[in-house]
């Protein structure tokens, strides 16, 4: 986060200020599940249901069509790092 590696376990609680550019990734071998809580809600049902479509088509989740929906919704995505 910002330049930051936050390690985040089960039960743990991670704060990101708005504005931050983070990205998140799953390095343990058990596959995990993550709740994120956005306020003021300013993402709709349909960006979800357009997201779902670019990471549920079989196979890995086109990253261009995500970063392209993200657009559609106001977010601006920072290229993955590498």
């Amino acid at each position: 986060m910002d330049g930051r590696t936050v390690e985040v376990g089960p039960g743990d609680v991670l704060f990101i200020r708005r504005g931050s550019v983070y990205q998140f990734a799953n390095l343990g071998t058990v596959d995990t599940r993550t709740l994120s809580v956005i306020t003021p809600g300013l993402l709709g049902p349909e960006y979800f249901r357009e997201l779902g479509k670019a990471v549920n088509g079989g196979g890995p989740p086109d990253l261009r069509q995500v970063m392209a929906v993200m657009q559609h919704h106001g977010l601006r995505p920072a290229p993955p790092i590498p």
